[in-house]
This record gives structure tokens, sequence and C-alpha cells, in this order.
């Protein structure tokens, strides 16, 4: 009596191998996570930048609105003169506002033209392993990214970042690698990036 076991693939694809270990669903939790990673730091430095700029602009607007009362009654007389003063002081601080605008412009620019399919850069796996206060050296981040760097460009490509994948879950006596794994792992359970599993 023919079973499955008697099917000629059996559980094996057309050219012989075992069905891959990455389901479809692994397969679209890797491909966002990869996108998270791509870019990272710029993003980061990018958000930092805005952070930054929102401050300052609360700082000079409060400064503004205060603008009468930051004379001392002491000075009386001069009163004018220190609102000179001041006008010139608050030139610098629109000057310090204008550059930060600028430098957000670039960098909004350069993650307009990071490529979404683009790699995985040690700076990108750096400012991410601070963000999530697990900082790493450069040299053990650059060594986390050899392990698994088959072209050897410093980089980690979505065809590596799979192969990496596969490659330890498929592992059943530890010898693969695994500190970028890892990180992976825990990124596909953090739906939203906050660093946290509830």
């Amino acid at each position: 009596m023919p079973g499955a076991a008697d099917h000629k693939n059996g559980n094996r694809d057309d050219d012989g191998t075992p069905p891959s270990l990455v389901s479809a669903l692994i397969e679209a939790d890797l491909a966002r996570v990869f996108r998270f990673l791509c870019g990272y730091a710029a993003r980061a430095k990018l958000r930092r930048l805005e952070r930054e700029l929102h401050l300052k602009s609360q700082a000079m607007a409060s400064h503004a609105a205060n603008a009468t009362t930051n004379v001392p009654e002491a000075w009386g007389a001069f009163a004018t003169d220190a609102y000179e003063i001041m006008e010139v002081l608050s030139e610098g601080e629109t000057e310090q506002v204008d550059a930060l605008r600028r430098e957000i412009l670039a960098v909004t620019r350069d993650v307009g033209a990071a490529k979404a399919d683009g790699p995985i850069t040690c700076n990108d796996l750096c400012q991410l392993l601070k963000d999530m206060s697990l900082p790493l050296s450069k040299v053990e981040v650059e060594h986390m990214i050899w392990e698994v760097d088959e072209d050897m460009d410093g980089c980690v490509s979505m065809d590596e970042f799979k192969t990496m994948f596969s490659r330890c879950v498929q592992d059943h006596h530890g010898v693969e690698p695994t500190q970028l794994y890892h990180l992976v792992q825990f990124l596909i359970y953090d739906q939203d990036f906050n660093f946290k599993l509830t």
C-alpha cells in the first residue's frame, strides 16, 4: 500500500534538498529587521539632531517671551544697551539653530539616499547596541560582522543576513557564530523596536 513515504519527493523540494527552515513568516520578519538595521546610525543621528533643534527652538521662544524681564532693574539707564546685547546673543543662537537645520537637512538627504536593501554597516550595529544599552567596542562589532560577512566587504547584505539566520537555525552542534543571530532573534520578537519584550 503506497504511503506518504513512498512519494518520490517526500518532504523534499524538487531539487532534493529539505524545505527551507525559514518560513514565509520568518522571511517577512527578517526583512522587517533588516530594513530597521539598514541606515540605523543615520536615522538615530537625525532623531538626535531633531530633538536638539526642538529644545533650542523652545529655549529661544521662552527667551523671546521673557525678553522684557531679563534686564535687571539695577541696569536702569542702560536697559537699551542690555537689549542690544541680548539681541546680539540671540543672533548667535539663531546661527546655531540655522546650522543645526542645515545639518538636519544633510542627514535627511543621507537617510533618503540610503537604499532600503543596502547593507548593514558597523556604524549601524554600534549605534543600535548603544541605544539598547549594550555598547560593544567597534572591534567587537566588526568581529560580529566578520563572522557572517561572506564577501568580506565589512557589511552584512540581505543574502548574508538570511544565510546567517538559516545556518544558525539548522546548527545542531553549536559551531555557527551566533552573536548577530541572537540580536536578530530579539528584534524579531521586539515588534515595536523599543528594545523591550513584554
